[in-house]
């Protein structure tokens, strides 16, 4: 019995041996801390450009569409700038829409920039169709008024996606009108069950669509 006790009280138990791994392992936490830590100075120091949202629909008659670019983050004094072109999907530039490209200036404290696309109207019936808008080459103005190119200056970043997908609504049909999915399963507590009917290739006037249970 003693000789045991004694052995128990020499090993330390799991609390020193616990200790003892915690002790080791402080190092490598603090270091990590440390990692992280200047990972989100870093972050917060990165001028980030996107779209938002990067997901637009229009109608064909429309006329325009207008897109959204944001600046957020880094150093706002310095300029920004960046290019965009246009980019067949299924929608074809020059029958469907017009070919743009240019580049945005994001002067000092500007956080906001807009593209517009001119949408093209026909008469001929088309299922609906998509291009994307693409930005790229970004580059940093200092105050001095170098102009760095963002892969050599990492201050500044095109954050994904770097494209913004525009649907174009096809408006020379009425479309057709199909149930969201076949089948839909509920819990007989729910009380009401809500059926979603889904227009597509085509949106022109308004339609009503009879309906009954069976």
């Amino acid at each position: 019995y003693y000789r045991i006790q004694a052995t128990k009280r020499l090993g330390g138990g799991g609390n020193v041996k616990r200790k003892l791994l915690e002790k080791l392992n402080e190092p490598d936490r603090i270091e990590l801390d440390k990692t992280q830590a200047k990972d989100a100075t870093s972050s917060a120091n990165i001028t980030k450009i996107h779209f938002e949202p990067s997901h637009y629909t229009v109608l064909e008659n429309a006329g325009y569409v207008t897109l959204n670019v944001i600046r957020e983050g880094g150093n706002m004094r310095n300029s920004i700038y960046v290019d965009f072109s246009t980019e067949d999907g299924t929608a074809t530039q020059g029958q469907d829409y017009e070919a743009t490209e240019g580049t945005l200036i994001f002067y000092p404290t500007e956080n906001r920039k807009q593209i517009q696309v001119k949408i093209i109207d026909d008469e001929i019936f088309e299922e609906d169709e998509h291009f994307a808008v693409k930005l790229s080459n970004i580059r940093v103005k200092d105050s001095q008024g170098q102009l760095t190119p963002g892969a050599y200056d990492k201050t500044v970043l095109l954050l994904e996606p770097t494209s913004a997908i525009v649907m174009i609504i096809d408006d020379d049909h009425s479309g057709m009108f199909v149930f969201e999915t076949d089948e839909k399963t509920i819990i007989e507590s729910d009380g009401v069950v809500v059926i979603k009917v889904l227009r597509t290739s085509g949106a022109r006037g308004r339609v009503r669509i009879p309906y009954s249970t069976e």
